[in-house]
């Protein structure tokens, strides 16, 4: 991610942030560095730290090298983005939906055209098979290296419009709790190098991405439970500390010492 688009990013949740919450500063929100943003709100000064919230969970190994979920989406985000010139340019792939199952990692850029043209080849081979459900194809069935190389399987089925989506978009997700502690420690350790302000509230976003998804099974409780965040927050530097799930916007203040919805 580029600064400039981590910038973008940043602006939405703080936008989202004080829409949800109500929250109207008397000017424009200054944006810098440690913290993001300062913003002037009944007539204190409050720093405001954004991040992302992203899962560390290990999901596929490349030789010795750990690759993590969010590493992993990505690289799916680019291979499925790259590919839109190539199927509108082959009517043999606008009404067919193609699911990937791969073995580990999509492949590399410079692998991109050989692979999408293996697939088209594959497509059209198994043109009178193909019906309105998916029909999947093992490796076996495969006559490509590179599929082979990089496939468990492939599902086709016949649609209006051809989609292409893959198993790397699914997956289980993960407790937040530890990961939310996890931040809080790493952001609060930065606390000597904030800019001074007269309150510090850190804002912790999420997405629809199983690496970034939020998702407290018991609620606020799943939180207050949690002896990592308890451990984290009392001694952190944030007054406030937000959190968007997916079930709603989690707020913790220091004068109360405990969660709720906001």
């Amino acid at each position: 991610m580029t600064q400039s688009t981590q910038k973008q990013e940043e602006r939405g949740i703080l936008r989202e942030l004080l829409s949800a919450t109500g929250i109207r500063p008397v000017c424009s929100p200054v944006e810098g560095e440690k913290p993001d943003f300062m913003i002037q709100v009944s007539g204190r000064t409050v720093g405001v730290e954004v991040t992302m919230y992203r899962s560390d969970k290990t999901v596929a190994r490349v030789g010795k090298h750990a690759v993590r979920r969010r590493q992993v989406e990505s690289e799916w985000e680019s291979f499925e983005g790259s590919s839109l010139g190539f199927r509108r340019e082959h009517a043999e792939l606008k009404d067919v939906c193609v699911l990937f199952r791969f073995r580990n990692v999509v492949p590399p850029k410079q692998r991109y055209g050989m692979f999408y043209q293996e697939v088209l080849q594959f497509v059209c081979s198994k043109q009178q098979e193909i019906s309105t459900g998916y029909v999947q194809f093992w490796r076996p069935d495969f006559v490509s290296p590179l599929m082979t190389e990089y496939l468990q399987a492939i599902c086709l089925r016949r649609c209006e419009r051809g989609e292409w989506d893959s198993n790397v978009t699914a997956g289980f997700v993960d407790r937040p709790a530890c990961i939310i502690a996890k931040i809080v420690a790493a952001k609060g350790g930065l606390a000597k190098a904030y800019r001074p302000a007269a309150e510090l509230w850190l804002v912790i976003g999420h997405s629809g991405r199983p690496s970034e998804m939020v998702l407290p099974i018991s609620g606020v409780s799943e939180f207050d439970a949690s002896p990592e965040i308890q451990r984290s927050l009392p001694f952190s530097p944030f007054s406030r500390v937000y959190v968007f799930t997916a079930m709603g916007l989690f707020k913790w203040d220091k004068m109360d010492d405990k969660w709720q919805v906001q």
